[in-house]
């Protein structure tokens, strides 16, 4: 039988239905059809996620003026801020009046998944 790869990423296909598959790493979905009495799998959903990532440098000086535990906050502060930045244009934004409150309620939201996710 013929290994069956994904098409988005490459990775294995698992069947998790009758004519079901879907890809482990990426979660992308096929299904399997027949045609003309020829197997074909149709891509049915594709898993998109983007990767985002930040990097910052911390010069060999500030160990001697810093704890490591300071650097290690600093880093943190500043990955944080760095990727923040970047999940703005990845937010959808709700803005919503609260007459009783007598406020507008501005609300973000993104989507997120945790680095050891598997689809």
């Amino acid at each position: 039988m013929k290994e069956l790869k994904c098409k988005n990423c490459g990775g294995e296909l698992t069947k998790v239905g009758a004519h079901e598959y879907k890809c482990e790493y990426c979660g992308s979905r096929y299904e399997e059809r027949e045609w003309y009495g020829e197997v074909r799998f149709v891509e049915a959903m594709q898993a998109r996620a983007e990767k985002l990532c930040a990097t910052i440098e911390v010069p060999f000086e500030a160990r001697q003026y810093m704890k490591s535990e300071d650097i290690s906050k600093f880093s943190i502060q500043e990955l944080t801020h760095k990727l923040a930045e970047g999940l703005a244009a990845y937010m959808r934004v709700d803005v919503m009046e609260n007459p009783l409150k007598m406020a507008t309620i501005v609300r973000g939201t993104v989507r997120v998944i945790p680095p050891d996710h598997r689809f």
